[in-house]
């Protein structure tokens, strides 16, 4: 027996019964009961792209009949713990829940992922762990967008001392966040964090700068003799890009290992298959640790809207590679 695909699953009837629930049309008992059936028979495939597709289609489920039972079970069973707490947290749906030592049980379990009162998946405290064991040594890190990369940037200046660290923005705007961030933590071993060249002084030790790549560069024409121990490399896939600003960045990552040859650069990024595409030329810096997070949690709805035919807003679907479903 062929396995299920999604070309296969785009061959028969599925996307009439997936588009009345995406764009909330109304399904009868019986359709509800056919969709949430499908779901579970999705999460149970082997194909990951069917997995995703299931999980989007209990969140969607979950979102309009507002029983949030099947994504409590299906997030603690994939370690999605946040998920779990949100739903714990909607008073509408506390009914919703027993009080058997069960729903006792995972509420004490999920207390097992909270640190500094946030609460994190499975996968984010696996990768804070993976990422800790390499803090000697330069790693690549790919995670989705809004996964916890802030605070893995913060964990490491929480634990390092007596080192220079540069982090390398490539907007002014993530720089602020990235600046008030660092702030709101509190660190004790950091007292003054630079962000523009000219609040570089001489006597400053121990340094934490968040910089673009250009104020770093003006920065290093100022300062001939400053070098960076550490260096991450926020939105790292920059360096693939073939424009002026990718050049300038592999230019300024040549010139900080040149400085110092033992540093150690931190790439993050959301997206990336190889980590030797991260390698700049002129360069000695080993990139083989390579931490990527498959972990799915986030289910985004697409919009396009086409200018030059129809000019009408339209929900594409990623999954079933279509965007037919018109407003």
């Amino acid at each position: 027996m062929k396995q299920l695909t999604l070309n296969r699953l785009k061959k028969t009837n599925f996307e009439n019964l997936y588009k009345k629930l995406t764009i909330n049309e109304g399904l009868n008992n019986n359709e509800l009961t056919q969709i949430l059936t499908l779901a579970i028979i999705f999460l149970n495939s082997k194909s990951a792209d069917l997995q995703h597709l299931g999980y989007r289609i209990i969140v969607f489920y979950s979102n309009l009949t507002k029983n949030y039972r099947p994504l409590y079970d299906i997030s603690i069973n994939s370690g999605l713990i946040p998920i779990n707490k949100i739903i714990e947290n909607l008073t509408e749906n506390q009914l919703a829940f027993d009080t058997s030592f069960f729903k006792a049980f995972f509420s004490s379990y999920i207390e097992n992922f909270k640190q500094d009162n946030i609460y994190f998946s499975e996968g984010q405290l696996n990768l804070f762990d993976s990422f800790e064991k390499y803090s000697n040594e330069t790693v690549s890190v790919i995670a989705p967008t809004s996964y916890g990369k802030s605070e893995l940037i913060i964990s490491y200046l929480k634990n390092i001392k007596d080192k220079n660290i540069c982090i390398l923005v490539p907007t002014k705007s993530l720089l602020a966040q990235t600046r008030s961030r660092i702030l709101k933590a509190n660190i004790k071993n950091i007292s003054k964090i630079i962000t523009h060249p000219e609040m570089y002084m001489l006597q400053d030790k121990n340094i934490t700068a968040v910089l673009t790549q250009e104020r770093l560069l003006r920065l290093f024409k100022k300062s001939p003799n400053l070098f960076f121990d550490v260096i991450f490399i926020d939105e790292a896939h920059n360096l693939l890009e073939n424009d002026a600003r990718s050049i300038l960045l592999a230019s300024t990552l040549a010139i900080l290992e040149k400085r110092n040859p033992c540093a150690l650069f931190k790439f993050l990024t959301p997206f990336l298959e190889d980590s030797s595409n991260l390698m700049v030329r002129h360069t000695n810096y080993k990139s083989s640790n390579f931490l990527k997070i498959n972990e799915y949690i986030k289910t985004e709805k697409l919009f396009i809207y086409d200018f030059k035919r129809d000019c009408k807003l339209k929900l594409y679907d990623q999954f079933l590679d279509r965007a037919c479903l018109r407003f």
